[in-house]
């Protein structure tokens, strides 16, 4: 869940009050009686000696702001009980205790409206595990909105099995039926599902041409050459593997600890545009989009 932070500034000129600044008594007997008929509250309020002498260019404490946002806000978040919302724990193998870098990047999740139904779906990331010292993946989760109750649909919806320990996931329509579909991210590369329209969903990586076998954080649609079609842009991580794992401890080395990114070297990223068939091709050579950095956002 994400919460959105708002900040109250004071006036331009530092004072909470320009009450002081009107020159005219009648000016201001006026605006009294204008803002007692229009039911406004101009009661001020005492003013202790820490506030008079306090630094007019000084911002309200945290608390004050909170607590008057909390008086006007409309918007209000409350959880759903596991019988409208089911309960979906992707895994990251961190009971194994290999502190690896792979552990530390969380799985994703997109809302999106699979069904055309105008309620939004959600699809998460399964994350992954691992099996004798290698990465194996964790099934992807659908979960369909009935009026603000969401049913587990994964299995009717014939998902296909994920290739890899996933990450990230971003929805477009690729072939312009009307139906979102969708593509996940992680280490080993990328898959395309192809939303078909009847609540079930194919594999179509291999024949799109969208082939990445390496460390995939994210990835964003976009049309990049404005010729109508969704290209692909996708950016890389880092060449860490358990045959690239050097062990990195605590700060009082007495304890295992996951490595920095920045130990590791940076994996280059990938631009492909479409062909309008469902296809793309890789042209991250014939490109000045790319780079190579440790990416784990591609932005939108």
């Amino acid at each position: 869940m994400i919460a959105r932070q708002q900040v109250i500034d004071k006036s331009p000129s530092g004072s909470w009050s320009q009450a002081s600044q009107f020159s005219s008594p009648v000016l201001c007997v006026v605006l009294f009686a204008v803002l007692w008929l229009s039911g406004c509250d101009v009661s001020v309020p005492s003013v202790t000696r820490e506030q008079s002498t306090a630094d007019p260019q000084e911002k309200p404490p945290a608390t004050v702001v909170a607590a008057e946002l909390s008086e006007v806000s409309v918007i209000r978040f409350r959880p759903l009980n596991a019988d409208r919302f089911p309960i979906v724990i992707p895994e990251n193998g961190s009971r194994h205790a290999y502190r690896t870098l792979l552990e530390t990047l969380g799985s994703g999740v997109a809302a999106v409206d699979i069904d055309l139904d105008e309620c939004p779906d959600i699809l998460i990331s399964g994350g992954g595990d691992f099996r004798d010292r290698r990465a194996v993946p964790k099934p992807l989760s659908l979960l369909r909105n009935l009026d603000q109750c969401f049913v587990d649909v994964t299995g009717a919806s014939g998902m296909p099995a994920t290739r890899f320990y996933s990450h990230g996931l971003a929805t477009i329509d690729v072939d312009h039926d009307g139906f979102p579909d969708a593509l996940l991210t992680g280490y080993g590369g990328i898959q395309l599902f192809r939303n078909c329209g009847d609540g079930t969903f194919e594999d179509r990586t291999s024949a799109s041409g969208l082939n990445i076998s390496t460390w995939c954080s994210s990835a964003a649609w976009g049309d990049f050459n404005l010729d109508g079609e969704p290209d692909l842009f996708v950016p890389g991580y880092v060449d860490w593997s358990f045959d690239n794992d050097p062990p990195c401890y605590t700060p009082d080395g007495a304890v295992r600890d996951t490595c920095s990114p920045k130990l590791f070297q940076p994996l280059p990223d990938h631009l492909f545009l479409s062909h309008g068939d469902g296809t793309w091709s890789d042209e991250t050579e014939n490109s000045d989009y790319v780079r190579t950095a440790r990416d784990l956002s591609s932005g939108s």
